[in-house]
């Protein structure tokens, strides 16, 4: 007579209703047994058999304690009183149910910039330990906009960029615990108002006329980067010399771009077909490549090419063809987007100034905000 093949479960609350699933090839079975035993000394704590023709066994609440390990055996008997051996034995772990939320955001609450530090609470009794766990952003509609990778460390934080003003969203954490428990804060909403400044403008003049000056008001705020080697190398003071290709320059902190802008780079001397700039959101990444090419009608030229990545498709648009630029000549290099449209532009000697308008290239952009990285280049600073 065939034996069952009783299926590994992962750790569960005691307290809760849990089922033990298992395979059988004999014939139909009409009942089956669940034994369980301490794992420790083995005395058997559950026996019981139930009449149902479903390959599983539901064990009731509190019939185990928490806090302890077992084993567990399953036998299918017959109609006719007939019984198969017992299963393979399992070794499974009760522990109570683990709860895992955000210590520094409450339902409704309201975020007062474009970016946010969410911070996990974990707790379970017995000391069962958070494996893995994960942050994800959803819009009001619970559309996922951003989900982190599994993160393994035990900081249970993420940086959360480019929240949009006046809107809505939900977060959630979810993790695994090391023998299997499934924990989850839930859908938390919570909204985004930015603190609004007293003067919208970049500078503000105030003409003090009993004192005989002007005022001028700033609200430049200084964005600083990272950059390997530290300090980078500087070039006559006014370039920064990223052509080794481990060389490069980060702007992620301080720094988001959640709406339309205009971009300018200026670099000179590019390493061929590598990434000059990088704009990613951790999610969605667009990328800028530099290339020379010898095409019919226009000779030996260079070019830019954007290349914007998602998960779902690729998008590539080429700038305008330039005489290929000698080592110390700059170029510059504008990136624009208006709405959900990118283009880019190089001025060479014969192009002229970039975006003199003209109308931008049908390109849906995915980049919603995120750092800026440099690289493979000589860069004016």
């Amino acid at each position: 007579m065939p034996q069952p093949i009783l299926y590994q479960t992962t750790a569960f609350d005691a307290l809760s209703v849990h089922e033990f699933q298992f395979a059988y090839s004999g014939d139909q079975a009409y009942r089956n047994r669940l034994i369980i035993r301490n794992n420790a000394s083995n005395a058997v704590v559950y026996d019981k058999t139930l009449t149902t023709f479903q390959l599983r066994h539901q064990l009731p609440a509190a019939s185990l304690t928490n806090g302890r390990d077992y084993n567990a055996q399953v036998q299918v008997i017959h109609k006719d009183g007939s019984s198969s051996a017992l299963s393979n034995k399992i070794v499974f772990f009760c522990f109570t149910a683990p709860v895992l939320s955000f210590s520094n955001l409450e339902s409704e609450q309201i975020i007062r910039n474009s970016s946010f530090e969410a911070a996990l609470s974990y707790t379970q009794p017995e000391g069962e330990l958070l494996s893995a766990y994960q942050f994800t952003l959803y819009d009001i509609r619970h559309a996922e906009i951003y989900s982190t990778d599994l993160l393994y460390d035990q900081t249970l934080r993420t940086t959360l960029s480019g929240l949009i003003d006046n809107y809505h969203y939900y977060l959630r954490g979810a993790g695994v615990t090391v023998h299997g428990m499934e924990v989850d804060t839930g859908y938390v909403p919570f909204s985004v108002e930015y603190i609004r400044p007293s003067v919208f403008a970049v500078l503000n003049l105030e003409n003090l006329w009993y004192e005989g000056c002007v005022m001028i008001q700033s609200n430049i705020v200084s964005i600083e980067g990272t950059s390997n080697p530290s300090p980078p190398k500087y070039i006559d003071n006014e370039w920064v010399d990223l052509s080794d290709p481990e060389h490069w320059v980060r702007f992620d902190k301080g720094f988001s771009i959640a709406d339309d802008f205009t971009l300018q780079l200026v670099g000179r001397d590019f390493n061929e077909n590598s990434v000059l700039l990088e704009m990613s959101n951790q999610k969605d990444k667009i990328e800028i490549r530099f290339y020379r090419g010898n095409f019919t009608g226009y000779g030996e030229v260079a070019y830019f090419v954007l290349t914007a990545h998602n998960a779902a498709e690729t998008y590539v648009i080429t700038s305008d063809y330039i005489p290929v630029p000698s080592s110390d000549e700059a170029v510059p290099l504008w990136v624009r987007r208006v709405g959900p449209l990118y283009e880019i532009r190089v001025q060479g000697p014969d192009t002229g100034s970039c975006f003199a308008g003209e109308g931008l290239a049908n390109y849906r952009g995915y980049l919603l905000s995120g750092g800026l990285l440099l690289r493979d280049s000589i860069l004016h600073t």
